[in-house]
């Protein structure tokens, strides 16, 4: 029964991919030109001191109208020169709100989401840009996403984010990661009314934020000031469009190591459990479940469990296992061809099958702690 069950849900994934790569490939790719909107810059920073000055030069150095936007920055009670950092900066057009100072002595579950709702009401411009302290923009940034923006009139702008390549086992295996998750945000969003969105690169109008009511609703879960924000959008009948476009990708640091990898991808998976869509809830829900089965098959193989016939054909569970795995890397390295070339990543993927085991064992390892466990992040332990 674990066989069967495994290439049924297998074949669901596949059968998956393939939509995915058709999806991809017909993704909105922009504009080429539009009426300059004034757009609001924000910035949620925490203990960010190596990662804030650059971050500030690359959006102050966009071609987008200088007195077409401004930058917000919002300290989050960092312990490092982050604010100092910021304040270092003459130009006018950027802005420093410091969290602590509004919220007191008061404790909130969601920081983020209470550090970009004070920005968004002190926000001069009608369209909201988010990123994080750890981001480098393109010069071309702004311009793309306002020229989008008039052409289109979306309520919400999902863009791509591509992780900062290292050289070394995690950095690949994270770049390979990150590359899956962004084809499919792309896939799903171009091609059906699926929510998904990273906060490193989201745009959407201050009028759609308000009529929602924020993150009033989904503030009890620490994470989720992207995707389930997207989700209260999409169930108001918001506008969502994902934009494919090289000049608006946004390029955000990897992690330091290990711990920090696996802290954040926790962290991702800990809103799963505020999903109200049930289209998202059923995708995550075959992915984690295939590679579930996967490592079934995997143990039962090991412990040296016998053959069954299926239709009189004899398969053993480690035989399964290899042709499921080879199967389900084929598919992804289809899917994933056309997603590493857009970000200029695709010599990674002769890295792919020898990631595929441990990707196995990381997704439902960072899927259950994400529902069940908890996490640390820049210094603060979540449940």
């Amino acid at each position: 029964m674990l066989i069967l069950i495994s290439f049924i849900v297998c074949l669901i994934y596949l059968m998956l991919l393939l939509w995915s790569r058709y999806s991809w490939d017909k993704a909105d790719t922009g504009a080429p030109v539009g009426q300059p909107v004034f757009i609001s810059v924000i910035i949620p920073a925490r203990n960010e001191e190596e990662n804030i000055g650059p971050c500030l030069r690359s959006v102050l150095d966009q071609a987008h109208p200088k007195d077409k936007f401004e930058i917000i920055v919002i300290d989050d009670h960092s312990t490092d020169q982050t604010a100092a950092i910021v304040r270092n900066f003459t130009d006018e057009r950027i802005h420093l709100i410091s969290l602590a100072e509004i919220l007191k002595d008061k404790v909130t579950r969601a920081y983020k989401k209470q550090a970009i709702t004070e920005a968004i009401a002190r926000a001069a411009g009608d369209i909201i840009v988010t990123t994080d302290a750890d981001c480098i923009a393109g010069k071309n940034w702004l311009s793309s996403i306002s020229n989008y923006y008039t052409a289109n009139r979306p309520d919400m702008i999902t863009m791509p984010v591509r992780v900062r390549s290292r050289n070394t086992p995690l950095g690949i295996f994270e770049t390979l990661d990150f590359l899956s998750l962004q084809g499919m945000t792309g896939a799903l969003v171009s091609r059906s009314n699926i929510s998904m969105a990273n906060g490193a690169n989201l745009c959407y109008t201050k009028e759609i934020f308000n009529r929602v009511d924020g993150f009033t609703g989904i503030d009890h879960v620490a994470s989720g000031d992207d995707m389930l924000l997207a989700e209260k959008i999409r169930m108001a009948g918001g506008k969502i469009c994902y934009l494919k476009n090289e000049n608006v990708i946004i390029e955000t640091a990897g992690a330091k190591n290990i711990s920090a990898f696996l802290s954040q991808r926790i962290r991702w998976a800990s809103k799963t459990g505020g999903y109200k869509d049930k289209k998202i809830q059923a995708v995550l829900g075959l992915v984690y479940f295939l590679n579930l089965c996967l490592i079934l098959l995997l143990y039962k193989s090991l412990t040296g469990c016998s053959c069954h016939q299926i239709r009189g054909l004899d398969i053993s569970f480690g035989s399964a296992f290899i042709y499921l795995v080879s199967g389900k890397t084929i598919a992804e390295l289809f899917f994933l061809w056309p997603v590493a070339g857009f970000f200029k990543q695709r010599y990674l993927l002769w890295f792919f099958p020898v990631a595929q085991l441990p990707h196995i064992l990381y997704v439902v390892f960072s899927g259950f702690l994400g529902l069940f466990g908890s996490y640390e992040w820049k210094g603060r332990k979540v449940k």
